[in-house]
């Protein structure tokens, strides 16, 4: 058990006596000569200097009930703006663990307050030493912990942002002999650009990973007060013009179309606090939720009609890297447009956005992937900026990736349908323009654009000119329809194909559900599939009670 030795004065006593003293005092220099034994006494206990002691001693008294520092400088008589000139001496107090800075209060938010330690004030209680903590080896971790403290003080308004800067360069001067600190000296990043990787570090670490966890907008709003600042910090951010991304120490999510815009540290950052930092941080995957990568996608077998095939195939040959290349080589010197815009259009479960995955499989390319429902913002005029950020997001996405991946709007139905009468409301205000910002982005549009619809009939004109490819998916022959089947239940054969197609109007994504529950049935039951137990499935699969052939969907 730790104990500790007696003081060799009574302290309590003694810093009664230096408080009583100092009343009305206005901390003349002829004090210090009057109390220089007791002085003398109570600086060896704390380890400070004597002026820092008188400050601590009246500090316990006066400060007591009312933890306020114009109290206690009312109590020298002297004026609050005094404090200026024992700034310094103070902060000592804090450094050293004597004093800690305390909440403002919410009735006066200039007032200076401060809190004394319990351990402190237990040792002056019981007239004993004080007990000098060993010292910790410093490593990041303990060094981002008191940084996040710091921020928390600077949220609660215990600091205001010039106290949190000064306590924010200091501590990086303690520690400046930090691998981590040097490497950040190295790059001359400004105090905000610190701040900011270190706020981000604390964030994967506290989430347990670096899946874009760092809110943008908050952490830059936290270290700056002006608006201004903060807007122009966040549009450089979200454009890339900002020195942390342009070192590659962070990036910006190209996934998220909602008002927040997120981010995380960079690969080259996680790998040198492994190396040097023993900081070990859970890498999520390199792009964002709503980037595919090429790889990740699985192969699927699609079964065309002849003129869906014709087209399939022409866009799969254009998409190829090399034929894609030079082709926006040669529409570039004709001064032609060079992208390439896409609309699948048909009836629902048809195949048309498996259609892309497979193409942007085939040909190596990631897919930004955008679901129109992410676009519809419930505040009026947001919607168009949310539009406008896919855009900008994609280029950036275009200037990462070696090979241009793909821009899919998926169900683009609410994006591209007719426009309304322009007084017929505030929501058709806003979707009007939502549609003439995607009409000139498509104008001037330079990567690949799918788009997907069921409802071709309800497409506004303007975008016809637009989409370079417009491809119908129509429901399938008899004939496709059962090497679909045959494809989804190997153990079918063609007379059972040919009759489950003629006799069920299912698309290709039914017969997938169709086959899922013959294997849930096989593993669960034991069940094997038969014609028979297909056939009663099948049965089941429509809302409908007539399953009358009128063409399949081919979907897989």
């Amino acid at each position: 058990m730790e104990t500790t030795a007696n003081a060799k004065f009574n302290v309590l006593e003694t810093i009664e006596l230096i408080t009583m003293f100092s009343e009305e005092s206005k901390l003349k220099p002829e004090l210090l000569d009057l109390l220089n034994a007791e002085l003398s006494l109570l600086t060896d206990y704390l380890k400070v200097s004597p002026m820092q002691s008188l400050l601590f001693a009246n500090a316990v008294i006066k400060g007591f009930d009312n933890s306020s520092w114009q109290k206690v400088f009312s109590h020298f008589k002297l004026k609050t703006y005094e404090l200026l000139r024992y700034e310094k001496d103070i902060e000592v107090l804090y450094k050293m663990g004597h004093l800690t800075k305390g909440r403002r209060s919410r009735h006066d938010e200039a007032e200076l307050r401060f809190e004394l330690p319990k351990e402190i004030l237990r040792s002056i209680s019981q007239n004993k030493e004080l007990l000098i903590k060993p010292q910790v080896p410093v490593c990041l971790i303990n060094v981002l912990e008191k940084f996040d403290q710091l921020s928390d003080e600077k949220d609660d308004r215990i600091l205001d942002h010039y106290d949190f800067i000064n306590e924010f360069e200091s501590l990086l001067e303690q520690n400046s002999k930090l691998a981590f600190i040097q490497w950040m000296k190295g790059f001359k990043l400004d105090l905000f650009e610190m701040y900011y990787l270190m706020d981000s570090i604390w964030d994967c670490l506290n989430n347990n990973g670096n899946d874009f966890v760092t809110d943008v907008n908050r952490t830059v709003k936290d270290y700056f007060e002006s608006k201004s600042k903060n807007i122009e910090i966040i549009q450089n951010i979200l454009i890339g013009k900002n020195r942390l991304v342009e070192l590659g120490l962070i990036e910006t999510s190209t996934c998220e179309f909602t008002n927040y815009l997120k981010s995380r540290i960079t690969e080259q950052v996680v790998d040198f606090l492994k190396e040097n930092e023993e900081i070990t941080i859970n890498q999520a995957n390199k792009k964002g939720a709503n980037i595919i990568d090429a790889d990740s996608l699985q192969y699927k077998a699609l079964f065309y009609n002849p003129e869906e095939e014709k087209s399939i195939n022409t866009i799969s040959k254009m998409l190829e890297p090399a034929e894609f290349d030079s082709l926006q080589k040669r529409l570039m010197k004709k001064a032609m447009p060079i992208g390439f815009c896409t609309l699948l259009y048909g009836l629902p479960g048809t195949g048309k956005t498996e259609s892309v995955y497979q193409l942007a499989k085939a040909t190596g390319r990631s897919i930004y992937k955008v679901d129109i429902s992410e676009t519809k913002s419930m505040w009026f005029g947001e919607s168009q900026k949310l539009v406008k950020d896919i855009f900008t997001q994609y280029k950036t996405l275009v200037k990462k990736e070696k090979i241009c991946p793909i821009l899919l709007f998926n169900e683009a139905d609410g994006l591209i349908s007719k426009r309304k009468a322009v007084n017929s409301s505030n929501v058709a205000s806003t979707e009007n323009a939502i549609q003439n910002i995607l009409l000139e982005e498509m104008e001037s549009f330079e990567g690949i654009l799918f788009a997907t619809t069921n409802l071709i009939e309800n497409i506004d004109d303007a975008f016809e000119r637009r989409f370079l490819f417009k491809v119908r998916f129509d429901k399938s022959t008899v004939e496709n329809a059962a090497r679909i089947w045959q494809h989804k239940l190997d153990f079918l054969n063609q007379e059972d194909a040919i009759l489950l197609a003629s006799q069920f109007d299912f698309s290709g994504g039914e017969m997938e559900n169709i086959a899922r529950k013959c294997l849930m049935e096989e593993v669960l039951l034991g069940a094997k599939p038969t014609i028979t137990s297909v056939r009663a499935l099948c049965e089941n699969e429509k809302w409908e009670s007539e399953k009358t052939r009128q063409g399949i969907g081919f979907r897989l």
